[in-house]
């Protein structure tokens, strides 16, 4: 009995997970479109995130990447789209993704890859949530936070730390065509 493919496909995970990256790589396996929320956020603002949350608060940005969620939803499919860190933190924008039919896939990378990705300077001039004196403790207490999103609204797992995003969205792939129950990839 063949199972569907869905025709949307977000990737969900800690920021530094590599949902960007993984997303275009996919996208290209697919041939479909590859679209990131953070990149549409800042088109839609008319600046980066980075400024926006340093003057109007995360608050005021999170209120915006739900709306820009909306937005996307109702893009033609098929569709691959990374979704911001922080995303799933609203019942509202997993409402969303789920009446949507997204097929959410959590890129779950071990704290330390994500805190050696992301303590580069530039890294964090981009992203000022991670301007703080302990960069992990930052980093461990937002991941202890969100992972109950990651977890609760992924229908795939995948453990991505050996990795690289060509094999993880090769990975995506493989496991889209057989299934579409919740599974953990090792």
């Amino acid at each position: 009995m063949a199972t569907l493919r869905p025709s949307l496909i977000a990737l969900s995970g800690m920021m530094g997970a590599g949902k960007s990256k993984v997303a275009a790589e996919l996208a290209t396996l697919l041939s479909w479109e590859s679209k990131d929320l953070d990149s549409i956020v800042e088109d839609i603002l008319g600046e980066t995130i980075a400024s926006y949350i340093s003057v109007h608060g995360e608050q005021a940005f999170r209120f915006c990447e739900s709306k820009a969620l909306a937005q996307v939803l109702q893009l033609p499919r098929p569709l691959v789209l990374a979704l911001g860190g922080g995303t799933l933190m609203s019942l509202e924008n997993q409402r969303m993704l789920k009446d949507a039919g997204a097929f959410i896939v959590w890129l779950d990378v071990p704290l330390e890859i994500i805190y050696r990705r992301l303590s580069a300077p530039e890294e964090i001039s981009k992203r000022p949530l991670l301007n703080v004196k302990d960069l992990y403790l930052a980093l461990s207490d937002r991941e202890r936070k969100r992972r109950p999103g990651y977890e609760s609204t992924c229908d795939l797992r995948i453990h991505t730390h050996s990795m690289s995003a060509s094999e993880v969205a090769r990975e995506i792939e493989r496991k889209i065509g057989f299934s579409l129950e919740s599974e953990e990839v090792e």
